[in-house]
């Protein structure tokens, strides 16, 4: 199946000015100033000038709903698939915050899984915005080998926490306790190297468009 993108102002993500993408079924196949097909069936969508960019990558996104700070009436919806993509999302990674109670891990689980089978990329941060953490397994770092979604940024110790558990080691109430300590509480020292050849996104600070 092709598609045609007419008049495309076209990022890639560098900016590459009015083009046309031809697509195969769901591969880019073609770039150019000017794209004229003969002789296949194929679909014609007019950009009209409008940007057109890779997918954008949302590392934070609360997809079971946030919220739970005030109380039961302050607990948010979860995020819908129809959301993400109305504003360029095709990868995303979820997370709980500060509720670890009220929403459950195996609940982000299964909405992970829910938006990868209806075609996005998604991942999941485990724990939650707490101590000690909340796990799928026995610990934080048996979730980043074992368990398929969870995908954090390799990098130092701390780094491969959950992102709510890098913020406490800055919070009041963690003051006093080195970022060291508190990740050997969470997942008792460095995780093996068996999660880096996983794919996921990239790591924060990296280039956030999908290709």
């Amino acid at each position: 199946m092709f598609t045609l993108i007419k008049n495309a102002n076209l990022y890639s993500p560098e900016h590459l000015g009015m083009n046309d993408v031809l697509l195969a079924d769901d591969k880019i196949a073609l770039i150019d100033r000017k794209i004229e097909l003969t002789g296949i069936p194929f679909d014609t969508i007019d950009a009209g000038g409008c940007a057109v960019t890779p997918g954008f990558i949302d590392q934070h996104v609360h997809i079971t709903g946030g919220g739970g700070q005030t109380g039961y009436a302050s607990l948010v919806p979860d995020v819908s698939m129809s959301e993400l993509v109305a504003c360029g999302t095709t990868t995303v990674v979820g997370l709980l915050g500060t509720d670890g109670f009220v929403k459950e891990l195996t609940t982000l689980y299964a909405k992970t899984k829910a938006l990868e089978d209806n075609g996005l990329s998604a991942y999941m941060l485990t724990s939650f915005y707490g101590l000690p953490p909340r796990t799928l397994m026995s610990c934080v770092a048996d979730d980043l080998i074992f368990i398929d979604k969870v995908s954090l940024a390799a990098g130092s110790r701390v780094q491969r926490l959950p992102s709510q558990l890098r913020l406490l080691c800055g919070s009041t109430a963690f003051r006093q306790k080195s970022a060291d300590e508190v990740a050997g509480k969470c997942c008792g020292g460095y995780p093996p190297g068996y999660r880096l050849s996983r794919p996921g996104p990239p790591p924060c600070g990296q280039n956030t468009l999908a290709h």
